[in-house]
């Protein structure tokens, strides 16, 4: 059936009765909208709309039945203007190659809840950054999202998949991985070339080929990957021994002194095959083997004091039983790659603290419900939360009251319904300026110009024992005074940690600063400094600290200063 059109223009075309297929064979290029399906009870969409490449829409009407419909394999193949599919396709059972090459398509929140095979069905979208599709009978997946580039993470269940080969090859922006492939037996190539990927979590049990799976992904550290509560099997298991080890620590201080006791409890749960070693900072360790999912491990100290418990290897969970007042901070959770922390570190009322260096892998933390619930000393908050799901209670009952509080890593890319970012954005976005006696004191030199973005730099300060208080997690310093332009431009600083615990010979002691707050006039800035000051750019002569700060640093108040070269003379 053709029909010749004498004039140009827009034309709708409407086609009534029942008939089970249709297909456009010639002038795929003039079709810009479908409006409707109606009730034709069409069954077959093969090639439809193939290569229709001005096609910007495909909606559906009130009256719409597409019950019928059970065949879209190269429906909309190819159709690179379409940048949104959202149509319901509630028995369709095949599904291959039925949106590839569709390189505009950015969203896709259709329900095919019964198709069996998506072979290349959304191959080389290269745009597509949201899908929201539950595919719960696919069996063949091969392809499906290969070179989906925009795509940052896949949550999705696929729990009758056996094959999945290539699925999301080439999909370099993918950095999380999450779903249940516990019927999976092929994954040859599936993520390979996923440069960017750092959280892999599902179940391989019963994958027979894994042949170039992980080839070129981001995946190293066996911290980086969960297996599932069954456990691996020989494909696996070889795979996960070939990743590098969990080998930096988590680490905790606890003083013993502080309250009246004595004996600490963790309840733990180890699926490292290696198993993970507990060194309690008290020239005691033990080592625990993968066993039940959560394992009671305690630890009697003889003397009251202040002890640093190191923990190291790869750790699912982890909470305290007992012994929540000794935590007095969290200096680090290393590369231990622990997937839950709920009621971990509930009712520590003298944890200060939580910190995530630089040094620290980025977590894999998915929740942490009411895990620092009832820590209403907790003013200092410093974590990479992006693959966090779950947190409700967190934060509840502590003294996280101010934005200047919490550092959350890479929190740009985190997305608008992160537990964490939606916490975060609850806090008073204002600085608070405590007025506590300066550590140093000084005027000296300063350019104040600027442009945009964020600085990340840190200062350290070697000053004397004598100069400062040993609780210094809840002060914030005031560092410097400046002159510039009849304005005086106050620089405070909040302290991180010690980054050297014990004095040196000269009675000296490190300090890192995690937190500039930069006052000028009835301006301010906030910024952080997670990477240290590079060592070239700290003297120390004369008793005067001199800081390269050639750096751009963000305002709040849409006004930038750029600090060139300070010089502060230590009080």
């Amino acid at each position: 059936m053709s029909h010749i059109y004498n004039i140009s223009g827009s034309f709708p075309i409407s086609i009534r009765g029942k008939f089970n297929s249709f297909k456009i064979t010639k002038g795929q290029d003039m079709l810009t909208e479908i409006t409707q399906f109606g009730d034709c009870d069409i069954t077959f969409l093969t090639d439809a709309f193939n290569g229709c490449t001005k096609l910007t829409s495909v909606k559906t009407g009130n009256d719409d039945n597409l019950t019928k419909l059970e065949d879209v394999n190269r429906a909309w193949q190819g159709c690179s203007g379409l940048t949104i599919f959202n149509i319901d396709l509630p028995n369709v059972y095949n599904a291959d190659s039925a949106w590839r090459d569709c390189i505009s398509l950015e969203t896709f929140t259709s329900k095919i809840t019964h198709v069996n095979t998506v072979i290349s069905a959304w191959e080389n979208c290269t745009s597509l950054n949201s899908f929201e599709c539950k595919l719960l009978y696919v069996h063949n997946a091969s392809c499906a999202w290969k070179g989906c580039i925009a795509l940052t993470r896949f949550n999705h269940v696929l729990q009758d998949a056996t094959n999945v080969s290539s699925a999301w090859s080439g999909c370099y922006g993918l950095k999380q991985f999450r779903n249940s492939l516990q019927h999976v037996n092929n994954a040859n190539s599936a993520w390979k070339d996923c440069s960017s990927l750092y959280s892999f979590n599902t179940d391989l049990y019963k994958v027979t080929d894994i042949s170039g799976s992980w080839d070129g992904s981001g995946i190293t550290r066996q911290s980086q990957t969960f297996f599932g509560e069954i456990g691996f099997n020989k494909l696996i298991y070889d795979f996960y021994v070939s990743l590098t080890p969990s080998t930096n620590p988590l680490i905790l201080v606890v003083d013993t002194s502080i309250v009246d006791a004595s004996n600490i409890e963790f309840e733990i749960s180890v699926k490292d095959p290696s198993g993970v070693t507990i060194n309690w900072g008290d020239s005691s360790s033990e080592k625990i083997y993968k066993g039940p999912s959560h394992q009671l491990i305690s630890h009697k100290y003889d003397q009251s004091g202040r002890y640093i418990i190191k923990i190291t290897g790869y750790i699912i969970s982890f909470r305290i039983m007992h012994g929540n007042k000794m935590l007095t901070e969290i200096v680090q959770f290393g590369d231990c790659g622990i997937r839950t922390l709920h009621d971990a570190f509930n009712d520590c009322t003298y944890l200060k603290s939580v910190n995530s260096p630089k040094t620290d892998e980025p977590l894999q933390l998915g929740g942490c419900t009411r895990a620092w619930k009832g820590c209403t000393n907790l003013d200092t908050f410093n974590a990479d939360l992006y693959v966090l799901t779950d947190a409700s209670g967190a934060w509840d009952d502590t003294n996280l009251t101010h934005q200047f509080q919490v550092n959350l890593i890479n929190y740009d890319i985190y997305t608008s319904n992160n537990p964490a970012k939606i916490w975060y954005e609850t806090l008073n976005p204002n600085p608070e300026f405590l007025q506590t006696e300066p550590v140093a004191d000084a005027l000296y030199s300063v350019d104040a110009v600027v442009n945009e973005t964020n600085i990340n730099t840190g200062l350290k300060l070697t000053l004397n024992k004598t100069d400062i208080s040993f609780n210094f997690h809840t002060q914030i310093y005031r560092i410097a005074k400046i002159k510039h332009e009849e304005e005086l431009i106050i620089i405070n600083a909040r302290v991180s940690q010690l980054i050297n615990d014990t004095a040196d010979e000269n009675h000296n002691i490190n300090l890192l600063f995690d937190k500039f707050f930069i006052s000028y006039g009835t301006k301010y800035a906030i910024f952080n400094s997670n990477i240290d000051v590079i060592e070239t750019n700290i003297t120390l002569t004369d008793n005067t600290l001199s800081i390269n700060l050639n750096n751009i640093i963000h305002i709040k108040s849409n006004i930038e200063i750029k600090l060139n070269y300070i010089k502060i003379k230590l009080s």
